[in-house]
């Protein structure tokens, strides 16, 4: 009967392979460029290779701590996704000022007033 033994090895973050923010100097609040992930990746799987490892042990690497990760990225919007979100923002702020408005010819008290006016951002 024939036993395999399994050792799990952390490779990154080490001193070889430090922690992305640390080797960028960022902050968390910043977060990394996402061409920093790939080169992370490839970096550890380069030292799986390097330490002799096969495509099956690199195909069981695992990441941790990605159940808060969020990938932002910079959208350049065209005139017409432009309009649109303008739009967007314009109906939702008048679904909210509705409900606030009185029935027609009356006044509106000042505290509805005021919070009319502090959706409509003035």
């Amino acid at each position: 009967m024939t036993s395999t033994a399994h050792k799990i090895r952390t490779i990154y973050p080490t001193i070889r392979f430090p922690a992305l923010l640390t080797k960028m100097g960022r902050s968390p609040a910043e977060g990394v460029p996402l061409r920093a992930l790939e080169v992370a990746i490839s970096d550890a799987i380069g030292a799986i290779r390097s330490a002799g490892g096969t495509q099956v042990e690199i195909d069981s690497a695992v990441v941790f701590g990605t159940e808060a990760l969020r990938v932002d990225y910079t959208d350049q919007l065209t005139p017409e996704e432009i309009v649109r979100d303008r739009l967007a923002e314009m109906e939702s702020l008048l679904g909210q000022v509705r409900p606030l408005l009185g029935r027609k010819g009356e006044p509106l008290p000042v505290d509805v007033a005021d919070r009319i006016r502090a959706l409509a951002g003035g």
